[in-house]
């Protein structure tokens, strides 16, 4: 992970409050944790939403539901700098800061299965976020990510089997 961190290029001066993924693109409901997101934005924290699009079909991705409010996803990091500053939130698919990961997610079809990339992706945490906020739906994903994300500050979203698509905390890191 501390390759692709540096291999981003993220600005060190750019300082977030927590580090959102957004990787799976939502397959029977819309995105409702943007709506989250712009209510913590509002009570002032800077929150940085990165994930993969388009390598599934006939998901609605973060950047279509962004568009849909008038809003865009970033591009650069000078964009996310300007969106956390004004709306307290920006998202940057991961072709604008690690494009030879988002390449080996786009294989996904190719494959036709995920790969360990999809999972390392979600942890990167390029700003070095004091909270990582993860949503999991596999169980043993949720194994792996938070066993070892507890020694990195990652608060677990758990959802059930059943209720894919809304979330409930479970443990909340300092």
């Amino acid at each position: 992970m501390e390759a692709v961190r540096q291999d981003s290029r993220a600005p060190d001066d750019l300082v977030v409050d927590i580090d959102w993924s957004s990787y799976a693109g939502k397959r029977r409901h819309c995105p409702w944790f943007l709506f989250s997101i712009v209510l913590l934005a509002g009570y002032g924290l800077k929150i940085f939403i990165h994930g993969a699009e388009g390598h599934t079909p006939e998901r609605l991705y973060l950047s279509d539901t962004l568009r849909t409010f008038g809003l865009s996803p970033a591009s650069d990091w000078d964009q996310v700098r300007h969106q956390l500053d004004h709306q307290g939130f920006s998202y940057l698919p991961l072709e604008g800061f690690a494009p030879r990961l988002a390449d080996l997610i786009d294989l996904r079809p190719v494959l036709g299965l995920r790969s360990p990339v999809h999972s390392l992706s979600r942890l990167i945490n390029p700003l070095h976020a004091p909270v990582v906020l993860q949503g999991i739906f596999h169980p043993l994903t949720r194994i792996f990510i938070s066993r070892p994300g507890s020694c990195w500050g990652i608060a677990e979203l758990r959802s059930s089997a059943a209720k894919a698509e809304k979330l409930s905390a479970t443990r909340t890191m300092k």
